[in-house]
């Protein structure tokens, strides 16, 4: 059985660790920007929150969950901003289990929807978030960079 505990300073050590393994199967660079914005989330909790993920072979991931205000959605919402499953832990229910925890821990923070961003080629997140009950929107996804060049989009 999963448990989901929340990080703090002291795990800043373990969360580097999965959070470069992560950023290199996904593609994206893990720079000084990420490592210091992944701090700030330690320190207040009004941001939003990351969750280690342990079951009985030990330390198997994280999440993070951050959270935002959208008039659309009727208010503060939730971003399930990353998961991640080490591959030695994955194909046992701990994805499932972390995005119901998720769900969980968005609503007693008082929000109205909980958001994700999933790589077009990750099919098997994909069925994951959608058996989970997320939809796809019929709207695009678009960035602007506030403080450093657009950046290159990554690509599997």
């Amino acid at each position: 059985m999963p448990s989901f505990t929340q990080a703090s300073r002291s795990d800043l050590e373990l969360l580097r660790v999965l959070q470069h393994d992560f950023y290199a199967a996904e593609s994206l660079q893990l720079n000084a920007a990420v490592l210091a914005a992944a701090e700030k989330l330690l320190d207040d909790d009004a941001l939003g929150s990351i969750c280690l993920i342990s079951d009985d072979t030990g330390n198997a991931g994280y999440f993070v969950l951050t959270y935002g205000f959208s008039l659309e959605r009727g208010g503060r919402f939730a971003l399930l901003d990353e998961l991640y499953i080490i591959p030695a832990a994955r194909n046992r229910g701990l994805g499932k289990a972390a995005v119901a925890h998720a769900v969980e821990r968005a609503r007693d923070a008082g929000c109205h929807s909980l958001h994700l961003e999933v790589d077009q080629k990750n099919e098997a997140g994909q069925r994951l978030y959608r058996a989970a009950g997320f939809i796809q929107l019929n709207r695009y996804y678009l960035v602007l960079s506030l403080t450093s060049p657009t950046p290159v989009p990554h690509q599997k």
